[in-house]
Formats: structure tokens, sequence, C-alpha cells
């Protein structure tokens, strides 16, 4: 009797929960991750602080961490700027300059769907050694923060 319960609650939950996922917008930037060999990937929704400007929203948030020997030629990692001739361009999004910010190993740029808003973070942090030489981290990290725009 326990395992048709168990059957039937997947069966009534899971579609739901999958629903979700389709619906979030950050489940779409994770199945593009998911093929990325990766040290972690996270997919969470609730109240997170957003990397643009501090405050506290809620929404979704996608964090990749891969290492530069993972990734190296053989796995492309997605380019999530909605430029016109993107996948995500022909999907609806588009980029919004007012969130872009480029510096020595991040940037962060914003992209727009309808009323949500995403902010893409890449860091690959670089310093100079004691040679005066650039080294850049075998760490590279993605993080994509949603949530809903208002007014």
């Amino acid at each position: 009797m326990k395992p048709f319960l168990l059957v039937a609650l997947y069966i009534l939950v899971a579609p739901g929960c999958v629903g979700v996922v389709n619906q979030n917008p950050c489940g779409d930037f994770f199945r593009a991750l998911q093929g990325l060999p990766n040290e972690s990937l996270i997919l969470s929704t609730g109240e997170f602080q957003f990397l643009w400007d501090g405050a506290k929203h809620s929404g979704c948030e996608v964090r990749l961490v891969t290492y530069d020997a993972l990734i190296r030629n053989e796995h492309p990692v997605p380019n999530f700027e909605a430029q016109p001739d993107s996948e995500l361009y022909r999907q609806g999004w588009r980029a919004n300059n007012a969130y872009a910010a480029d510096g020595p190993g991040s940037s962060v740029y914003g992209i727009e769907k309808g009323k949500t808003l995403c902010i893409v973070r890449e860091e690959q942090p670089a310093h100079i050694d004691d040679h005066g030489k650039i080294v850049q981290s075998k760490t590279l990290t993605i993080t994509v923060q949603c949530r809903e725009i208002h007014g």
C-alpha cells in the first residue's frame, strides 16, 4: 500500500513542481548551464540579496561554479546577453544597459522580458603576481538572479 501511495503523491505533486520550474525564468538558465561540467550548480527560489543594488528581493537564483580545467575549449559557456542575433532575443529577452558594468575579472549585465528583470554576473577574478604578470583565477562563477519589476 505504501508504494502505491508514494507513486500517487509523485503523480499529484511532481507535475506541479515541474510547472513551477518551467514558469520560473531561472529554470531556463539552469537548463542552459546543466551541460557544463561543474563543481556546483544550484537553482533556488525565495528571498535573496540582489546583485545590482544589494536590496532584498523575492525571485529566483541560479549559481554555477566551475573551473577552467573542466570547461577549457570543450564546453562553451552560454552567453546570456540577449543580443539581437541570440536565442534569448528570439524568445523575447532584451538587454537593459542600465544594468551593465564590467571590470577586471567580472562583468554584470541585465536582461528583461515583460515584467521580469534578470541580472547576470560572471566572475573570474584576476590579480597581478610578484612579477607583474596578470594571473586569472581558475574558478569561474556565474550567477543569474531574476525578479519581477514593478511599475
